[in-house]
């Protein structure tokens, strides 16, 4: 049998018992969409909100998306930028330890701190996976929900966090390796080679594009 056909009741036994596990890690939960927020301001919400919790940005710029069709705005603020589709707020980026992010958690915030936040799988062999729903071979990717650290070759390093907008279809589960043209909420933490919060980013879009 191949990996990828016991992959779905993989999958549906990680979304089922994740929010069960994660109680007896000191109530930690899985990322999940509603932590995508930069202070008041969260995924899905419109110009005008965000204008109500920022102000008018600095400087903003119009952007065609060729994989996708899409019209984005971006706006930026001093280390701050929102991207908008359809007069909804559908990513951010920011590099200013001012700003509260998911779960509180800030630039300048250490790995432990993020690690923290959010839910563990302790019996997961490899470290690297904080949590995962399986392992999609023909995409080289963990199955949603996930939690992955990725180090790069100049010391820095990254934690990711995927989750579905909504629960997998039977198809998707049916036949994973389609799951990244499934709309996901993705956050990120960039650690400095120091184990520090460089950078926080996150979005909803397909993994495809």
């Amino acid at each position: 049998m191949k990996l990828t056909r016991i992959i779905p009741a993989i999958a549906l036994a990680v979304l089922l018992t994740l929010t069960s596990a994660s109680a007896l890690a000191k109530d930690v939960t899985a990322f999940t969409s509603d932590d995508l927020n930069v202070n008041a301001a969260y995924a899905g919400v419109t110009p005008t909100d965000v204008h109500a919790v920022f102000g008018s940005p600095v400087s903003s710029e119009t952007v065609d998306v060729p994989a996708t069709g899409e019209t984005q705005v971006l706006w930026h603020y001093n280390g701050l930028t929102l991207t908008f589709t359809s007069e909804a707020l559908i990513a951010a980026r920011w590099t200013d330890p001012a700003l509260i992010g998911p779960r509180g958690l800030r630039v300048g915030d250490g790995e432990e701190t993020v690690l923290s936040a959010f839910f563990q799988d302790q019996t997961q062999t490899d470290a690297d996976v904080l949590y995962t729903a399986g392992w999609v071979k023909e995409q080289g990717m963990q199955l949603p929900p996930s939690g992955v650290i990725s180090h790069d070759t100049d010391g820095t390093f990254t934690i990711r966090y995927l989750a579905p907008m909504e629960p997998y279809s039977e198809d998707v589960l049916a036949d994973p390796m389609n799951f990244v043209y499934q709309s996901h909420a993705s956050l990120t933490f960039v650690f400095d080679v120091d184990g520090t919060v460089s950078d926080i980013i996150w979005s909803v879009s397909s993994l495809a594009e």
